[in-house]
C-alpha cells in the first residue's frame, strides 16, 4: 500500500494546473488572533478553510469558497460529482469509486504554498463521508496525495510513503486529522474523531521538510490531477494549517465539527 502511495505522488508530479477565482494573499503565518477563528475552530497559522457549504443538492455553485483571511477559492470542475447532505451536513459527493470531478486551484505563489513548502509543521483537517474506497482525499500536484486504499490512509511524499490502518469505512462522518511535526515523534500522525489511528511506520526523517515546489503546483478536494480517483462518499470539509495541532486543540475541533461542519 504504501509503495502505491509513493508511486501515485510521483505520477502527480507531471500534472499541470490551471488558475482559480477570487485568489488573494496575505502574508505567510497570519492566522486568527489568538488562533482562534469567528467560527471557535482552533489552530494556528490556519491557511484555508472550506466549509463545503454552497449548495445542499446539484451542480450549481462554481467554487468552494475560503473562509480564512487567504481568500483561496477553488474552482468546481463537477464530473460526476455533486452537492448533497449526509446526517444534515453538506458537501461534495460522489456516487461510486473511480468517478470524476474535483474542486481545484493553484497554490503556487499563494499563502497556502507559501506555508507549505519547505515547512516542517503541518495540519490537514478534514470531514469525510466514505462509503467506498479506494479513492483520494487531496492531491498537490508536484508530488503529494492523501488518500484510502482498503481501510488504510496511506500518505504519500515524492520518496516514501506513510500508512494509517483501521479508518472506519461505515458512511458516518468522520473528523480526520494529519498532522505533521518532523521535529516531533512521531514525524506523522493521523486522528479520526480525536483518535490516532495505528501506523505502518514512516520513511520520514528528523527535520524533514515538505516536498512541495514553491510554483506550478495544484490542489485537487476528492480526486488527483487525472480524474477517476474519487472515493464514494463525501467530502464535507477541509482547512490547513501551517501548524501541528495540538491535541487540546484538535479535541476542540473535532467535537464543533461533529455538532456541524457547514460553519457558524
Amino acid at each position: 500500500m504504501l509503495r502505491r502511495a509513493t508511486a501515485r505522488a510521483l505520477l502527480l508530479c507531471l500534472g499541470t494546473g490551471w488558475c482559480t477565482t477570487g485568489c488573494s494573499l496575505v502574508f505567510p503565518g497570519d492566522d486568527y488572533a489568538g488562533g482562534a477563528a469567528e467560527d471557535g475552530l482552533q489552530g494556528d497559522k490556519l491557511v484555508a478553510r472550506y466549509f463545503i457549504n454552497e449548495a445542499t443538492s446539484g451542480a450549481g455553485s462554481i467554487a468552494l469558497v475560503d473562509s480564512s483571511p487567504t481568500s483561496l477559492d477553488l474552482s468546481i470542475d463537477y464530473g460526476d460529482a455533486h452537492f448533497g447532505e449526509r446526517d444534515g451536513n453538506r458537501g461534495l459527493f460522489w456516487d461510486a469509486v473511480g468517478d470524476n470531478g474535483a474542486a481545484s486551484g493553484m497554490i503556487g505563489g499563494t499563502a497556502v504554498g507559501d506555508a507549505l513548502t519547505g515547512a516542517r509543521t503541518a495540519t490537514i483537517e478534514l470531514v469525510v463521508a466514505v462509503d467506498a474506497g479506494p479513492g483520494v482525499f487531496l492531491s498537490v500536484t508536484d508530488g503529494m496525495v492523501l488518500e484510502l486504499i482498503d481501510s488504510s490512509i496511506d500518505l504519500g511524499w515524492i520518496g516514501f510513503g506513510i500508512g494509517w490502518d483501521n479508518f472506519p469505512v461505515d458512511g458516518s462522518r468522520r473528523v480526520v486529522h494529519l498532522r505533521v511535526d518532523t521535529a516531533a515523534e512521531p514525524r506523522a500522525a493521523v486522528l479520526v474523531d480525536g483518535v490516532a489511528l495505528p501506523s505502518g511506520g514512516s520513511a520520514m526523517s528528523l527535520g524533514d521538510t515538505l516536498p512541495l515546489a514553491a510554483s506550478g503546483s495544484r490542489l485537487s478536494v476528492g480526486n488527483d490531477y487525472y480524474g477517476g480517483m474519487s472515493l464514494q462518499g463525501g467530502i464535507l470539509y477541509l482547512a490547513i494549517y501551517g501548524s501541528a495541532l495540538t491535541d487540546g486543540e484538535i479535541d476542540h475541533n473535532v467535537a464543533l465539527l461533529k455538532a456541524s461542519d457547514d460553519g457558524p
